[in-house]
């Protein structure tokens, strides 16, 4: 996936762009908040409408952003994806005719559907939210450290922490990924074997046999979607609870450096909301990394297909 990145690296660093605008707008409205619980606390209505109008423009920027974002990301996956088909078919193009036939026309043709729709779901759409959400933490936790420096401290051990929690799901999330991907190629080469003897099966009228054969398969199929999501599930959870634990000691900080008059009282709203910030970011990098690598049995498939020993192209990795 590296060699894919590195290919499209001005369309990604225009993406990464985008990705910081938003995240600017993003931090902007959970600062303004500072300025608004201030003057409510002081009574001061000019500051208060003042802040207000500095809120409603960074949400009306960080809503275009969010347009921009969505509309871009989709047209550079779709590219990438586009590429990737063309290098894969370019692979298939180069090995000797005996590797080509000792798999089905049915296992490539799930390899140009099923596992490009699993790279573009479990690889390249985690990866944007993964680099986005990295940049939105820095902002985030930059607004902290202008608040007071033991918020960053506290944040950054924490951090430490939730990113730790991948490491312990990665291993059977590629095994899980390995088996669904596996899995697909079986149920589009037996569909495709059973739908071939179609006119043997219309001759002795055995329908029955087709229809239940197709339910197993789709059953087997389903089993291993299920496994899947059941890991989707644990690192959810797991790094879901870390989230809650972590923005509520940061919370507590606050409150207690409020109270000796170390911060203002408006510095709980904007820490809450950017601790939330970071903390779901984090907790969702935990679950990103984790679906990231598990699409790497993909990559690797895709780099076993060697060229026959007469051809002298050379191939760049994917």
């Amino acid at each position: 996936m590296k060699q894919l990145i590195k290919h499209f690296w001005k369309e990604n660093l225009l993406m990464i762009v985008i990705l910081l605008g938003n995240a600017l707008a993003l931090t902007a409205t959970s600062l303004m908040q500072i300025l608004i619980l201030d003057a409510l606390i002081s009574l001061n209505l000019i500051n208060f409408l003042q802040a207000m109008g500095y809120l409603l423009l960074a949400y009306l920027i960080m809503l275009g952003m969010t347009y921009l974002k969505i509309r871009y990301q989709s047209k550079l996956i779709q590219q990438q994806t586009t590429f990737l088909r063309v290098k894969v078919l370019k692979k298939i193009s180069q090995i000797s005719y005996e590797d080509f036939k000792s798999k089905e026309s049915q296992s490539y043709v799930s390899w140009f559907t099923n596992d490009m729709d699993l790279i573009e779901k479990q690889s390249l759409v985690p990866l944007y939210a993964l680099i986005g959400g990295i940049i939105n933490a820095i902002t985030s936790g930059i607004a902290l450290l202008t608040m007071h420096w033991s918020l960053i401290a506290l944040t950054a051990s924490l951090v430490f922490v939730l990113l730790f929690i991948p490491k312990l799901f990665s291993g059977r999330m590629e095994g899980t990924t390995r088996q669904v991907a596996q899995a697909n190629e079986e149920f589009i080469q037996k569909i495709g074997n059973y739908l071939m003897a179609y006119d043997t099966i219309f001759s002795y009228r055995k329908f029955s046999y087709i229809i239940k054969k197709t339910e197993q398969a789709s059953d087997h199929l389903a089993q291993e979607k299920n496994n899947y999501q059941k890991e989707i599930g644990w690192v959810t959870v797991i790094s879901g609870l870390g989230n809650i634990l972590s923005q509520f000691s940061l919370y507590a900080l606050t409150g207690y450096l409020a109270v000796q008059q170390i911060v203002t009282i408006g510095s709980l709203s904007a820490t809450a909301s950017l601790a939330g910030d970071i903390f779901n970011t984090v907790s969702n990098i935990s679950q990103y990394l984790a679906i990231i690598k598990s699409s790497k049995p993909i990559f690797d498939k895709f780099e076993t297909l060697e060229p026959a020993h007469y051809i002298s192209q050379n191939l760049t990795p994917i």
